[in-house]
C-alpha cells in the first residue's frame, strides 16, 4: 500500500476524477433503457430495497463490483446521482457522478417498486433447525 504524507489529500484529486470517469463507465455499461439496467441487474442477482440510497439494488451491485477499489469507502445511489464515499482521515472526500438518463429512469421505477424481481424481501430467511448433538449422543 503506497503511503501518502499528512500534507497529501488521499485520494488526489487526479484519483477521484479517474473513479468518477470510470463509475460513470459502469453505470452507461449497465445498458441505454431502464429495462436493459434492470435486467443486467436481474443477471448479475442482486437484490435490494427500494427507497435506500445505500440498499437499493443499484448501490449493492455498485458496492460489490467496487469493494475493493482502495479509493472507496461507501457507494450512495440518490434519484439523479451516485455519490461515492472516498476515505479520508480528516477529511473525507466525495465522488458525485450525474446518473445517466436510462440509469435515472430505472432508479425512479426501482423506488417506484415497477421491477419486483430486484426487490430483496424485507423478512429474514428462516434459519435451519439445528440437531441438539447433546442428547443424540446422551442416548
Amino acid at each position: 500500500m503506497t503511503q501518502h504524507s499528512e500534507s497529501e489529500q488521499w485520494p488526489r484529486r487526479s484519483d477521484r476524477v479517474a473513479l468518477a470517469r470510470q463509475a460513470g463507465g459502469l453505470l452507461r455499461s449497465l445498458g441505454a433503457a431502464a429495462g436493459s439496467v434492470a435486467t443486467s441487474l436481474a443477471m448479475a442477482g442482486v437484490k435490494g430495497r427500494p427507497a435506500d440510497a445505500r440498499q437499493c439494488a443499484l448501490a449493492v451491485y455498485l458496492h460489490a463490483v467496487m469493494d475493493g477499489d482502495p479509493r472507496v469507502a461507501s457507494v450512495r445511489v440518490f434519484h439523479d446521482r451516485l455519490v461515492i464515499g472516498s476515505p479520508g482521515r480528516v477529511r473525507p472526500r466525495r465522488v458525485v457522478v450525474a446518473l445517466p438518463p436510462a440509469v435515472r429512469a430505472f432508479v425512479a421505477g426501482f423506488d417506484a417498486q415497477r421491477y419486483p424481481v430486484l426487490v430483496r424481501s424485507g423478512r429474514p430467511a428462516p434459519k435451519a433447525p439445528v440437531a441438539d448433538t447433546a442428547v443424540s449422543a446422551a442416548s
